[in-house]
């Protein structure tokens, strides 16, 4: 059974944990979010749009966009993930992430 005092330590040690890991996550959906639209413009140039209303493009396309979308950001973590694996980005980006 844990004293209450250490019973807080480790509830704060866990909250600052939590705070880390949020921050990580977020910096990460940045970078990820940038990876995707240079993707995205790469691949559509000049000619992409944003729209806002789905009947404008219909249902169809708006299910696989979304489908294909999921596709590609699942593949490009994959990949990302697998380059910072290489030992000169592994020991300076990524070993917090395997503690």
């Amino acid at each position: 059974m844990l004293s209450p005092k250490d019973f807080v330590a480790k509830w704060s040690q866990r909250i600052h944990q939590m705070r880390k890991k949020l921050a990580s996550n977020c910096l990460s959906q940045l970078q990820f979010s940038r990876l995707d639209w240079h993707g995205f413009v790469s691949v559509t140039g000049p000619y992409h749009t944003m729209y806002f209303d789905p009947l404008e493009k219909g249902w169809v396309y708006l299910m696989a966009s979304t489908v294909i979308l999921f596709i590609y950001h699942d593949a490009m973590a994959y990949y990302v993930h697998r380059v910072v694996h290489l030992p000169v980005l592994y020991k300076h980006i990524h070993k917090h992430h395997h503690r």
